[in-house]
């Protein structure tokens, strides 16, 4: 490579911008030419554009609405509950879906059920509350937890407190079964278990409780 880049230097001198060097691993300098015209980039940022854009567009309430209307920041709405709880919920999925495979036969069929945590794994437990609940959630949630806003706006509520605080969606609810506020998700092994705790309480109400026991290895139930 080297031999290629000095005898294009030596037969085209007018096209060699100019010398520079990178250090290997181990320690040694290569030395690298530049070969051809070379132009600045002339296009603005891409996110810079954007950003300048949106400050020069006046957003009409008449057209958009007022933000704590927009349903796109309306989350999935849960009860409280009275009566502590802990059960085991194993998320299955069945595809929609034939995936083929490389020779164009079906690699999995449509209807093909399985258990995403058998291969991946949720890195924090995840607290869903309702607003008047986001207090205690704070003071519950550890530093990687995820904080679930049922039936209200995350938005304003992640300005009010200065934490991420993300919307409830339907589909959440439904995969991990969630039926009550508070409730506070965390992975077991290959499954989840869902607290539901009576709120203000949950001290009390957790002393002398065991882990529910999951699913037997090897069973689909």
């Amino acid at each position: 490579m080297m031999a290629v880049l000095l005898i294009s230097a030596s037969i085209f001198p007018a096209a060699v911008d100019r010398p520079w060097s990178m250090s290997l691993t181990d320690g040694r300098q290569v030395d690298r030419t530049v070969i051809g015209q070379t132009y600045p980039i002339v296009e603005p940022d891409a996110l810079a554009e954007i950003e300048a854009r949106i400050a020069k567009t006046k957003f009409d309430p008449k057209i958009f609405g007022k933000e704590h209307e927009w349903s796109a920041l309306q989350s999935a709405i849960l009860p409280d509950t009275d009566t502590y709880e802990r059960r085991v919920v194993v998320p299955f999925f069945a595809l929609s879906f034939d995936i083929p495979d490389q020779d164009g036969g079906v690699l999995y069929p449509a209807g093909y059920t399985f258990n995403p945590l058998e291969y991946l794994k949720l890195p924090s437990r995840l607290i869903i509350v309702a607003e008047d609940q986001i207090q205690w959630a704070l003071t519950t949630a550890e530093t990687a937890d995820m904080i679930i806003l049922s039936g209200g706006n995350a938005l304003e509520a992640t300005r009010e407190y200065g934490r991420p605080i993300f919307k409830l969606e339907d589909r959440v609810r439904e995969r991990l079964d969630l039926r009550f506020v508070p409730s506070i998700v965390e992975q077991e092994k290959t499954y989840f278990i869902v607290e539901e705790i009576p709120f203000p309480s949950r001290a009390s109400e957790m002393k002398g409780e065991e882990t529910p026991a999951g699913p037997s290895e090897g069973s689909d139930d």
